[in-house]
């Protein structure tokens, strides 16, 4: 449910919010295609590949939507504790030097995928 109140709650305008689930789904797909089976799963090694397969696409300006897309969205995750750390924000930000170890005990998503 922290999921979709993130799309419902946070943006106010349609086109914003379209563009969002957008950037969202592809990381999602992402992520299935590449054997993540849930949300909180995501580590740093997803974030960096995806990451890096982003800025192989000649559209900078799509890459940056898509990355402050999840970066704000696994905020939301975080502050609703579904998941315990934003690794898009360390992947992100250069000079970060610890990365938060997940815990244990997080409930898991049937899906990573939006239906």
């Amino acid at each position: 449910m922290r999921f979709l109140e993130f799309f419902a709650v946070n943006i106010r305008n349609p086109h914003t919010r379209r563009a969002y689930a957008r950037a969202a789904d592809e990381f999602l797909a992402w992520c299935a295609s590449v054997g993540v089976p849930s949300i909180d799963a995501v580590q740093l090694v997803h974030v960096a590949t995806w990451i890096e397969a982003g800025t192989r696409e000649p559209v900078a300006p799509s890459v940056k939507q898509r990355l402050a897309t999840t970066r704000q969205l696994f905020d939301w995750l975080v502050i609703g504790q579904v998941v315990l750390v934003n690794f898009i924000t360390f992947a992100t930000h250069a000079g970060s030097s610890t990365i938060p170890i997940a815990a244990s005990g997080i409930p898991r998503f049937s899906s990573i995928r939006l239906q």
